[in-house]
């Protein structure tokens, strides 16, 4: 009887080993034919994909394809993207094949290039993270980590030691401001900005952080500043559920709306809890980027509103506004906002 159950039992591994065997075969020629059939798309769109051919390996575990000296370019509104990345991986798991994972351990970079405005080039130094996609084949969330990041449009450079970017599209596109165009969730950490621009003071950021919901379509293929402009016409916002920036004095979280205004600036109702409010009130005086008048008066409603939290830290909880190129702490003018230039 024992000599017998063994018997089954090997013949049972050694059939589903075959089966197995055979289905990581047949997926992996699918992938490969997948692979070029998408090629072969993009080749007759008129877009470019270059990459050096591979096979799909990672058997039995993993289906993995190892991809180099990659170059995809299409056209974007009113110029054309580019991506190069010198080597990277993608790979799915057999038991999971809706998320996809990829790698890229030496530098990537992705450019938009136009004849009418000043090109835009981002680059990191390693980047990594998944996609999922629906059962039909749509994408339903991107994860990506990214390390050593550099933004530069032609006049101004920005830097971040590290970057984590999530982004959730819905299943329906939406047709008004009320609908849902993607979820996000950025966080960035040692950000350095421009030469001669300052957030408090000259020194990197220690955190800038965001999530939230895009609300309301963009319309597709226009010029960024058009379509931002109808976006916000038709009453597009952006619902931010988590905001957090971190800057020595100050160590603020919160949540709000913002919207765009006609000159295509920033508007925005804010609720912040913050550490280190009277501390950058005092710091903004003493740089001359506040009156005196409006100096004292900060002092005393930071000091006034603060409470200790459970942790013993003072916590300012208070309204915030973003207008006229200003943040507002209720009729003080607490810091001058970027202008934003859209091309």
């Amino acid at each position: 009887m024992k000599r017998r159950f063994l018997a089954g039992s090997l013949a049972a591994v050694l059939i589903f080993g075959g089966a197995y065997t055979a289905y990581w075969h047949h997926v992996a020629g699918r992938l490969e034919a997948g692979i070029a059939d998408w090629v072969s798309q993009q080749l007759a769109l008129g877009n470019v994909v270059e990459v050096q051919p591979g096979d799909v390996t990672g058997f039995p575990f993993a289906f993995r394809r190892d991809v180099t000296e990659v170059t995809l370019t299409q056209p974007v509104a009113d110029g054309l993207l580019t991506l190069r990345a010198a080597a990277g991986t993608l790979s799915m798991r057999p038991w999971n094949l809706l998320a996809v994972a990829f790698e890229a351990a030496q530098p990537i970079e992705i450019s938009i290039t136009s004849p009418v405005s000043a090109d835009v080039n981002l680059a990191a130094s390693r980047i990594g993270g998944a996609v999922r996609l629906t059962s039909d084949g749509r994408l339903e969330r991107i994860d990506a980590q990214m390390q050593n990041l550099t933004l530069t449009d032609g006049r101004q450079s920005y830097a971040a030691a590290t970057a984590d970017l999530t982004i959730d599209l819905p299943p329906l596109t939406p047709r008004d401001h009320r609908e849902k165009l993607l979820g996000f969730d950025l966080t960035l950490g040692h950000l350095q900005l421009p030469d001669g621009q300052r957030a408090l003071t000259a020194d990197p950021i220690a955190k800038a952080a965001a999530a939230g919901t895009i609300m309301g379509p963009i319309p597709s293929g226009l010029p960024p500043r058009v379509a931002l402009a109808q976006w916000a016409q038709a009453g597009g916002t952006i619902e931010l559920s988590r905001f957090a920036f971190v800057q020595v004095p100050l160590d603020l979280e919160g949540e709000g709306t913002l919207a765009l205004d006609r000159n295509q600036q920033m508007l925005g109702a804010l609720t912040i809890r913050a550490q280190g409010l009277t501390e950058t009130v005092d710091l903004l005086a003493n740089e001359g980027m506040l009156e005196p008048g409006a100096a004292k008066t900060g002092r005393m409603m930071a000091e006034g509103m603060a409470k200790t939290d459970e942790s013993g830290r003072k916590v300012v909880s208070i309204a915030l506004s973003l207008q006229q190129g200003y943040v507002w702490l209720g009729p003080i003018k607490l810091a001058r906002l970027p202008v934003l230039t859209w091309q």
